[in-house]
């Protein structure tokens, strides 16, 4: 709800309280220098879609990453060195606890 205060226009919640929290705690649109009253109008619109844009990305973010999609995996496997630092055995996972030789290949 736009409330016109201080030569400002203050947004006001579904309520209609202007500043619930504190003096100014309401977002205002005040135009900047050289900005006309419409470019501060789309300037704030623009705004609040990227706010509401965030709000809605993050809220459907639980448990997720933040694009949304299933988290990239990555399988390590090891080649262990067979004796003469050219050759390897057979890959097989990689175990950290194991640790890795000099010539070992990951």
């Amino acid at each position: 709800m736009p409330i016109l205060t201080g030569g400002a226009v203050a947004l006001a919640g579904a309520d209609g309280v202007l500043d619930p929290a504190r003096a100014g705690s309401s977002p205002r649109m005040v135009a900047l220098d050289g900005e006309t009253p419409a470019q501060a109008m789309a300037r704030m619109q623009d705004r609040a879609a990227h706010g509401l844009r965030l709000r809605k990305l993050l809220g459907g973010a639980a448990g997720r990453s933040l694009t949304g999609t299933v988290p990239v995996t990555t399988a390590i496997e090891r080649r262990a060195d067979a004796g003469d630092c050219g050759t390897v055995a057979a890959p097989t996972p990689y175990d950290p606890a194991q640790g890795v030789a000099p010539c070992d290949q990951l």
